[in-house]
């Protein structure tokens, strides 16, 4: 039996840092180019050039982005966090 696909992820930089198979998660996969940006290493830099899967870049929402707006959400030193949750909130 094939494993049931979501409709959207997405992504932080941590996907693509562990180089996680996103297509076998989600129909439609997000990021922000703020993330991509956070990646600094060759090998990932690489690999996202040659994705198995098409990559949908978005802009958050500024409404959405506020510390504090998502349950159990905590300062963070990683600046596209916000971006990210505010995508995932509104994809939801």
């Amino acid at each position: 039996m094939a494993p049931t696909l979501v409709e959207h992820v997405v992504a932080d930089a941590g996907a693509f840092l562990k180089q996680a198979p996103l297509q076998e998660f989600g129909q439609n996969i997000y990021t922000l180019r703020e993330v991509l940006d956070e990646i600094r290493d060759r090998t990932t830099r690489r690999s996202l050039a040659v994705l198995p899967y098409q990559l949908t870049f978005r802009e958050p929402n500024p409404e959405h982005i506020r510390t504090g707006t998502y349950p159990n959400c905590y300062p963070t030193q990683n600046t596209s966090e916000p971006g990210v949750l505010s995508d995932h909130h509104t994809l939801s």
